[in-house]
């Protein structure tokens, strides 16, 4: 990914995988993943909130 990831769960849980460690977080927890982490997301269900950082990231990239 060309970005950072904030994610924020608001309810349930919600459990990712950086290479064979995983991790879960449940509501009130927040994640933060740094630019060019490889990661798969996994879970049954939950409510987050999601961002990128920077807003500007097609531009910083010229992608845009």
């Amino acid at each position: 990914m060309l970005y950072d990831e904030l994610i924020v769960v608001l309810d349930g849980v919600f459990r990712l995988r950086v290479g064979d460690k995983a991790f879960e977080a449940t509501t009130g927890d927040i994640l933060w993943i740094p630019e060019n982490t490889p990661l798969r997301y996994e879970g049954d269900s939950a409510t987050v909130f999601y961002a990128l950082a920077p807003v500007d990231w097609k531009e910083r990239h010229a992608l845009a």
